[in-house]
Formats: C-alpha cells, sequence, structure tokens
C-alpha cells in the first residue's frame, strides 16, 4: 500500500465518523461452544486468525475513540420467537445449542469482549447486524457515515450486514483478514467478487495503521 492508500484509509475511517462492528465472535459461533455444522466456520476462522486479528484492530479503535459494537446473537431457551425459516438456523435450534444469553457460549471470545461504554446488541433471530438490533437508528443518532466489519459468517451476517448498510448509505470497510465464511475458499470469493463491489476492502494492520496515526 503506497502513501496515497494510506492517507485515503485514514480518511476514510475517521473516528466520530466510523463504528467499528464485531459481529458474532462468540464461544457458541466459532470457540469452545461451536455449534453442531459450524465445524468447517470455526476452522476457517481458525486459519485465518480473525479472532486476534479482530483484537489487533479492537485495540487501535479503542486508542483513536472509534465507537465499538458488539453484535451478539443469542436464543431463549424454549426457542420462542425463533426463526424457523432459515435451514441453518432451524437446524442449529433444533440440536438445542443455543446460545442461551447468559451461558458461556453466549459470551464473546476472549481478546474481543466488550468494556465499558461499547455497545452490544443482542438478535434472537434473523441474520443480519441491522435486523431488529436499533442498530440504524444508533448509528444515525450518532451521526456514524461508515461501518467497519468484523467477525462471521462472510455467508451470512457479514454480507447480509455489508448489503443492508449500503443500501442505507453507509460506506463499507472490511478488513479480510477479520472476516470468515465457509468453505474458506468460497469466503475468500465472496470477498473478492462480491463485497469487494459494495465495499472497501483492507486489512487489519492497514485499518490498526490508520487509526493510531489519528489523534487520540
Amino acid at each position: 500500500m503506497n502513501s496515497m492508500d494510506n492517507d485515503a484509509l485514514h480518511d476514510s475511517v475517521r473516528p466520530g465518523a466510523t463504528a467499528l462492528l464485531i459481529i458474532e465472535l462468540q464461544e457458541g459461533t466459532i470457540g469452545s461452544h461451536c455449534a453442531p455444522g459450524m465445524e468447517e466456520l470455526q476452522a476457517a476462522a481458525r486459519t485465518k486468525e480473525i479472532v486476534p486479528n479482530t483484537s489487533r484492530v479492537l485495540a487501535a479503535a479503542r486508542s483513536a475513540n472509534v465507537d465499538v459494537f458488539h453484535c451478539l446473537t443469542f436464543r431463549r431457551r424454549d426457542y420462542r420467537g425463533s426463526q424457523t425459516s432459515d435451514r441453518l438456523l432451524s437446524q442449529i435450534n433444533g440440536a438445542g445449542h443455543g446460545p442461551f444469553k447468559g451461558t458461556p457460549a453466549a459470551q464473546s471470545i476472549d481478546g474481543v469482549e466488550p468494556v465499558d461504554g461499547e455497545f452490544e446488541l443482542w438478535r434472537s433471530h434473523a441474520s443480519t447486524s441491522f435486523h431488529d438490533t436499533g442498530l440504524d437508528s444508533l448509528l444515525r443518532n450518532m451521526r456514524i457515515t461508515t461501518v467497519v466489519l468484523t467477525g462471521i459468517s462472510l455467508n451470512y451476517n457479514v454480507f447480509g450486514t455489508a448489503m443492508e448498510a449500503t443500501n442505507r448509505n453507509y460506506k463499507v470497510i472490511v478488513p479480510r483478514d477479520c472476516v470468515a465464511g465457509w468453505p474458506l475458499e468460497y469466503g475468500e470469493m465472496i470477498i473478492d467478487h462480491s463485497l469487494a463491489h459494495r465495499a472497501r476492502i483492507t486489512t487489519s494492520a492497514e485499518l490498526a495503521e490508520a487509526w493510531q496515526a489519528a489523534p487520540a
């Protein structure tokens, strides 16, 4: 990346106008309580090291006073109100996995857990972080114009959230080593052939550098 690219990225992720979204990096999605059927996504996330990469981005965001949103998923223990039209979600629900709020499966993975002052948006159904979470209203009230997407998965939430963000006229930034899909190769194709047409694709190192250069 040349100096012109660095300057442009710095301008694109200005604190005060940018929010970092950490999507479903929970123990029950790709962590130690991974849901049945999600093992291939878990392996892809580990191969790409998306948790340590996202942790680096998160540290830089906090240092630069960038607003952070933890977009998390949970289920009621009786599954009432959970979505049944989605095949994958129905499979996970049918296995009785949860994740149930307040249990280890619902917790954020170490290194990307929320701290005081950050937003936690819990979603009990559907498959994007904008749907019925209040995210859009919060971002608009805070005059956020750009969202940085990290987490899982490129097949579902990350891709869907990118689509909904651009439909709402937000600019989207995706550090490619902070997101994963399954199979691993297909996730990379989604980045290169779908997200690249809607979002700016960068890396955790480039993004952290841009925020480290921002005034605190």
